[in-house]
Order: structure tokens, then sequence, then C-alpha cells
């Protein structure tokens, strides 16, 4: 192949999955033909299967994908070539009848034990090849699926697509302009979900009054060009300060704006020298609880605010000791 017409190589690291499929693809076609040619009705992608049978003598599907690294369906996939080939069979497990039991059959075990010596010749050309190529390719590889099995691409495209989003958003301090956002954003988030009481709409309609007049604070997301969320800080007594009124838009949750607008109240409390920053949220709200606490927030006993609304409230507040941690997960 030419390095002109190559496109999955050029590619690089964008095309790491299709070009490690290449390889294998390529290995795996040349072995076969090696297995045709010397009358051997047995193909390449067999292999792991068989030498495990070998091994452990049967096996259930299951457990053979968990060892094996590879799907449910992809052992069954060749364990039914291999039954249709006459190499393999299967029973039902004694114990649990749902369970399909892999085993060689006579065939199966004359066919693997013919085989070994090509194995062993198989093994030398592999050996030879990473020599040429590099001597630690094989611990590179052992590498490589170790950093798979510790986090997986899924995660990591999962957390990168975050990051960029959350990159994304700019958060704005309270101006007039954006008020109405404050006002329509939480009563549509308290009406989907509760009651908009008579402390939320004191609140929610005198944003000004009731809470930056007070020694608070208001925080908007933008996101895309458009207000989706924001957040408030309330100012209690003796330099308490409560994180309230977070609400984002349905359409934009998942995005990590509701962490960011809590991350902007919190850091103007430790500016404003708070001796305790503290939430009130509802029980049934997984969600937001999930986050506060891995911002740093752990629920108390004691519920310094429990009257001010009908709701069940449950009373969360930052540990100082992850001021810090807090600031780093932004």
């Amino acid at each position: 192949m030419t390095k002109q017409k190559d496109i999955i190589s050029q590619l690089g690291e964008l095309a790491l999955a299709s070009r490690l499929k290449r390889i294998s693809e390529s290995l795996m076609r040349d072995v076969s033909r090696i297995y045709s040619e010397l009358d051997y009705h047995f193909e390449a992608r067999w292999f792991s299967l068989s030498y495990l049978l070998l091994k452990r003598k049967e096996i259930a599907v299951t457990v053979a994908a968990e060892e094996l690294g590879l799907t449910h369906p992809a052992i069954n996939q060749i364990a039914n070539q291999m039954t249709k080939a006459g190499l393999l069979t299967s029973k039902k497990d004694k114990i649990d009848e749902r369970k399909r039991i892999l085993y060689l059959t006579p065939k199966g075990k004359r066919t693997l034990k013919q085989l070994s010596p090509l194995w062993e010749t198989i093994k030398t050309c592999n050996a030879e090849l990473i020599q040429e190529v590099s001597k630690n390719l094989i611990g590179n590889l052992d590498k490589l699926e170790n950093a798979l099995a510790q986090k997986n691409m899924y995660t990591r495209l999962i957390e990168s697509l975050n990051q960029e989003s959350y990159k994304s958003i700019t958060i704005h301090p309270y101006h007039k302009k954006y008020a109405a956002h404050f006002t329509k954003l939480n009563k549509a988030w308290l009406k989907k979900y509760f009651k908009v009481e008579d402390y939320d709409k004191l609140i929610l309609d005198y944003p000004e009054s009731q809470i930056i007049k007070k020694g608070g604070a208001i925080f908007f997301a933008e996101y895309d060009g458009k207000i989706v969320g924001c957040s408030a800080l309330l100012k209690h007594r003796d330099a308490i300060y409560e994180i309230a009124k977070v609400a984002v838009l349905e359409n934009y949750q998942n995005k990590h704006i509701g962490r960011k607008l809590v991350i902007a109240a919190v850091d103007e409390a430790i500016k404003q020298k708070a001796k305790e920053i503290c939430m009130l949220t509802n029980p049934e709200l997984t969600a937001s609880i999930k986050m506060f606490t891995y911002l740093g927030f752990v629920q108390s006993n004691k519920n310094r605010y429990e009257k001010m609304y009908q709701r069940k409230t449950i009373y969360m507040k930052l540990n100082k000791g992850n001021y810090r941690k807090l600031k780093t997960k932004e």
C-alpha cells in the first residue's frame, strides 16, 4: 500500500482503532491462509478460545468472554463456527441451565494437538517481526490495554467533550438585563418538581432587594450566546452564605453548567470570608446531591433553615478542608 493512498496511516492518532484492526486482520488473514494451505480446517480468529479450552477443558460462555476480554456475542459466534467445523460442542450447566458450557470434541482436541508445532512457528515469526519493529512492542501493548482497563475510550471521550463544553460556559455577575432570566428559569424548575412557595416568590420577584442589597450575589451562565442557567448566593447572619436557586435549562443540562454556577457562588462566598457555606435541597433530587457532594459538600443533621420552605429539605455545608479541592475540580 502506497503512502499516498494510505489514508488510515495519514490520519495518525485519529484512526488508532482502525489501524490496530487493520494490522490484526492482516495477521489473521495470513495465518488463516497458512492453515488452509496445510489442510487444517481452522481459522485464526478461533485461536484464543481454542487455547483457553486447552487449558480449562470446559468453560462457560460468560467466563470465556470475561477472561478473553471479548463480548458475549463474539464468543457465541466463534463457538458456533467451531461447532459447525466439528471442533467444539456445548452443554447446559448442571446448576444453572441458562449457562452454556463449551468444550472441545475429540476431533477438536486432535486438531489442536496437530496445530501445536505450527503455533510455535507462528510464535517465532511474531517474535522476529516484533524485533524488527520494537523490542518493547508487547510491553507497550500491555500498557495500552491496562490504560484502557483503567479508563476506557468512552469515558475518555465523555470527559474531553465535557471539558470542551465547560470551557464554553461564560459566567456573568448580576445585571438588570438578566433579571428576567433569574425569575423565569427558577419558576420553571420549581413548577416542574414542586411548587412556587411564598419565600421563593419573594426572592425571585425581587432579586435586587432580597439578594443583592443584602450582600448576596447572582450569577448567570451563557452558552451558545444565550443565558441558560443561574445561581444565587444568599447572605445570612453570622457570615453564613447559602448557595441557592441553581437552575439550568433542560436542554442544556449534563454540560456541567450547574457546577460552574455553583463554583462561581462558592468563590464569591470565600471572597466575602464566609464562616460557613451551605445549601438546601430536597432528598429526592439525587443529581443535585451528587453534584454538591462531588464539590465537597457534606450533609448536616442540623438544618438551620428548614422552616423557610414547606417542602422537605436537607442541609449540606461545604467542608472547609475541601475549599482547595473544590477549586481544583473546576
